[in-house]
């Protein structure tokens, strides 16, 4: 059992510490400190837990001894009906295989948050009135003529791209208007004609018009720094400074990961005409880096994982053929498990992802169990001594994880929800599954020999 428990603790361990090598600071985070956690319950397990054993034993306490029995059902089913046992697993994978197709993965950042709330739906509804996001990217630069040059850039983009995510540009000149001396030249001559008017015969209501007439062309030129400060500061970094700011609105939803991915690679990349590029700013590029960093990093992290887990286990318990078998139970209860979720309406996001290195880690531990008992003893035997172990640290595992099922948070829901089907499918894998399967193996071996 201790030779078992390390193994299986070391092959956890290496399931978080899978997601020690993303760049995404939260994985990154998340699968350092679990990783550090299980250590020291390890060593906690080694060290506290023989000691404990010895007081309590020198304070008269006596472990009870073994009861002698005959094997339960579950042993004798094993052992008598292992093809048709492992017949049924067989097509109850098969049958949960056409379901994959329908996984989907949830690319919206709502699907992370209670957006159940109305605060939520209300920002929903007020976005789809006007057309586009209330949040705007600030693209930076350093005078007036380049944020011309980049409003001309992102609006020349949004004509050639059939299907832009750009909805408006909008920049300081649209607040100033543009040929300012022109304008008073012509305005000077209307205020010689209005000075030249004659007033003595006009109505009342003529003359309120006439006074306005003269204030209008008694105008002057303006710039930023006559401009009200709730306005300049949308489009300048100070009224008297060089530092102007061009506002981009997107026409699409920006909670979407799939959609403000687009949008940010439309609004990037503008290249200066002095050199260099125009730097982009706001909450939609985080989260578009976001999304390409989880979706660029999943299938490698995955991969890399699910080696170092072989890898582990083919150190630690000796033989290739036998780290192997100690697999089959995660990878068939993750395959099962992603044909599942469909089922129970459960989809993939950003933070649930996080489980699926975890349960490759968790998932091995029944295997390594099975493996290492049956290499010395009846396999049936083996798994009916380690069936309780197995289904105690599974269902304790799965209701910890389930009372995030409670939280309204939507992410920790889907997150506790993707850890209980797969618990709940690896306890399968571990107690139908491999016994009968290494069972099979072992009598086709007798059979060739």
């Amino acid at each position: 059992t201790g030779r078992a428990v390390l193994i299986a603790a070391a092959t956890t361990a290496v399931g978080f510490a899978g997601l020690g090598i993303s760049e995404f600071r939260a994985f990154r985070e998340f699968g350092i400190i679990a990783a550090v956690g299980l250590f020291l319950v390890v060593l906690a397990y080694l060290t506290c837990m023989p000691a404990l054993l010895g007081v309590a034993v020198r304070l008269g306490w006596q472990p009870r001894a073994p009861k002698q029995s005959n094997r339960s059902f579950y042993a004798r089913l094993l052992a008598g009906r292992p093809g048709l046992l492992f017949a049924a697993f067989t097509a109850f994978v098969l049958a949960t295989t056409p379901l994959l197709p329908r996984l989907e993965f949830n690319t919206n950042f709502r699907a992370l948050t209670a957006a159940n709330l109305p605060s939520f739906q209300l920002d929903q509804v007020i976005d789809g009135l006007l057309g586009h996001s209330q949040t705007p990217v600030v693209v930076l630069t350093d005078n007036r003529e380049q944020s011309r040059f980049v409003a001309d850039a992102l609006r020349k983009r949004k004509a050639e791209t059939p299907e832009s995510t750009i909805h408006l540009v909008a920049t300081g000149d649209d607040v100033l208007p543009g040929q300012q001396k022109e304008k008073k030249a012509l305005v000077e001559k209307m205020r010689t004609i209005v000075d030249k008017l004659a007033t003595g015969k006009l109505t009342d209501d003529d003359r309120k018009k006439l006074d306005r007439l003269k204030r209008l062309v008694a105008a002057e030129p303006f710039g930023r720094e006559d401009l009200p400060d709730s306005v300049g500061r949308m489009f300048f970094s100070e009224k008297s400074g060089d530092g102007d700011f061009v506002l981009v609105y997107a026409s699409v939803d920006l909670s979407d990961g799939a959609n403000v991915s687009r949008f940010a690679e439309e609004v990037r990349g503008i290249e200066l005409p002095g050199g260099g590029h125009a730097s982009a700013a706001g909450e939609p590029m985080v989260l578009a880096d976001i999304f390409d960093l989880v979706m660029r990093e999943g299938p490698p992290v995955l991969a890399g994982t699910v080696l170092m887990i072989l890898l582990t286990m083919w150190v630690l318990i000796g033989k290739l053929r036998r780290a192997l078998m100690a697999l089959f139970p995660a990878v068939v209860s993750l395959l099962v498990t992603f044909a599942l979720l469909p089922l129970f309406g459960i989809e993939l996001n950003y933070l649930n992802i996080v489980m699926i290195p975890v349960l490759i880690g968790t998932g091995v531990d029944g295997g390594v169990h099975l493996v290492t008992r049956g290499a010395d003893q009846d396999i049936a035997a083996a798994a009916d001594h380690a069936s309780a172990p197995i289904f105690g640290a599974l269902v304790t595992t799965a209701f910890g994880f389930g009372t995030l099922m409670t939280a309204h948070h939507l992410g920790l829901n889907s997150l506790g929800s993707l850890a209980v089907v797969g618990l709940c499918a690896n306890l399968v894998a571990c107690l139908v599954g491999l016994p009968t399967l290494l069972i099979l193996i072992r009598r086709w071996r007798l059979a060739r020999a």
